[in-house]
């Protein structure tokens, strides 16, 4: 329900995100039908564990 609910009121959008696109995003929320939307927080996309780097980022 709280998912169709935010969906419909344009606060999030379903989107497809796989290992070849999650750098083209620059933050991450948590959602949880426990608690309101508008007190989760936000996390810059480099907190996850274990995300591959950039080839540029590589240093040779």
């Amino acid at each position: 329900v709280m998912r169709q609910s935010l969906l419909a009121s344009k606060k999030i959008k379903e989107t497809e995100i796989t290992l070849d696109n999650i750098r083209e995003f620059s933050h991450f929320q948590l959602i949880n039908a426990l608690n309101d939307f508008d007190e989760m927080f936000i996390y810059p996309i480099e907190k996850i564990i274990n995300l591959q780097k950039k080839e540029s980022d590589l240093e040779f």
